[in-house]
């Protein structure tokens, strides 16, 4: 909203110099998602950059990392309503090897680590439902 602000990181200044900082905001929400930088000076003094603004407008994007995996498959799905997200991965034969429930209470994106490391190497599809969509995406396990 522009008024409250959470803390996503806390990055320790490098010297004297100007320095550029990346941070990336995992649960951004839908609509408008408000940033700026406190910057605290060696003598205490506090500063603030200019507010940026993004504009998360994509519903329902399913983005599944990485791809080849080996043992963590990652999982970032944006959602515009809160409600059970089904998490399923099918092997070649389409023989269901995994499935969670996710009970997910908020909107905006969410992220699930899946621990993939005891299945066979071939090419998965992941399948996500949700109460108003299904997505699909294939992977490949090394």
């Amino acid at each position: 909203n522009g008024r409250s602000w959470n803390v996503i990181m806390d990055i320790a200044k490098k010297g004297d110099a100007q320095q550029k900082y990346e941070v990336i905001d995992h649960s951004p929400k839908f609509g408008n998602n408000y940033y700026r930088v406190k910057g605290i000076d060696f003598d205490g003094q506090v500063s603030y950059s200019k507010v940026e603004v993004a504009r998360i407008h994509t519903k329902g994007m399913l983005t599944v990392y990485p791809n080849p995996v080996k043992e963590t498959l990652h999982i970032d799905l944006q959602i515009e309503k809160a409600g059970n997200v089904d998490v399923s991965i099918y092997n070649s034969l389409g023989q269901k090897v995994f499935f969670k429930r996710l009970e997910n209470e908020q909107t905006g994106l969410i992220h699930q680590q899946i621990n993939i490391k005891d299945l066979p190497a071939q090419m998965y599809i992941l399948k996500v439902h949700t109460h108003f969509r299904e997505y699909e995406q294939s992977f490949i396990k090394e």
